[in-house]
């Protein structure tokens, strides 16, 4: 995972975890604990823990970020030539996301 830092925001680009990867405890896998702290960057940086990525087409990662995290689909575009839907956490759902999580 990398995170982009712009005037606007940031940005979580290349999220990637198996489902294996879980942890049992308070945090259900990995890819929750790389988002919570993506999150709380973006707080630090006076971003209130909005942030936005891309996911590829896959309906339970679409699921996961819509229902698990708060996320909302903004859009659907190219990215390094792969369909990808676009989604954003707003400073209100982060806040939900830091408070379910904490």
């Amino acid at each position: 995972m990398t995170i982009l830092v712009s005037a606007t925001g940031l940005y979580v680009e290349r999220l990637a975890s198996s489902p294996e990867n879980r942890s049992g405890g308070r945090l259900k896998s990995t890819a929750t604990a790389l988002l919570l702290h993506a999150v709380r960057r973006s707080a630090a940086l006076g971003f209130g823990g909005a942030l936005s990525l891309h996911s590829l087409e896959d309906e339970k990662t679409i699921g996961y970020y819509r229902d698990a995290i708060g996320m909302v689909e903004v859009g659907s575009e190219l990215v390094d030539g792969v369909q990808m839907r676009r989604f954003e956490l707003s400073r209100d759902a982060a806040t939900r996301f830091l408070g379910e999580t904490s």
